[in-house]
């Protein structure tokens, strides 16, 4: 028996994508085509690295829901990083001048470490 016939009898191995979402009639504004992502590897375990290349992998296939890889950062719209993030200064640390924006890390992305540069 090759390796045919040992995968034949197993079945489907994955589960079926789900349906495609309703597409968005009036988008929010500044917002048109897909969202372009940037990926940094920033020294992790390379786990992270495998569901990500499964989110963009045959099976659930992220760009088909608007969402990509990109290499160049000119081209991103997001970042996503992978492994340990160090942040070094006021604005990083505290949020500076920021301190009440809505798009700061602290107020959605808890902080475990703050260490004062000097």
């Amino acid at each position: 028996m090759g390796w045919i016939g040992t995968i034949l009898p197993v079945g489907r191995v994955v589960e079926r994508a789900g349906p495609a979402p309703q597409p968005v009639l009036n988008p929010p504004a500044g917002v048109r085509g897909s969202l372009q992502i940037r990926h940094a590897d920033a020294g992790s375990c390379n786990g992270c690295e495998v569901e990500i290349s499964a989110v963009f992998g045959p099976v659930y296939d992220a760009e088909r829901f608007g969402a990509r890889l990109v290499a160049s950062p000119r081209r991103a719209d997001g970042r996503l990083v992978t492994g340990v993030v160090i942040a070094c200064g006021d604005c990083a640390l505290n949020r500076g001048v920021f301190a009440d924006a809505y798009g700061v890390v602290g107020a959605s992305i808890p902080v475990e470490i703050r260490r004062i540069c000097t």
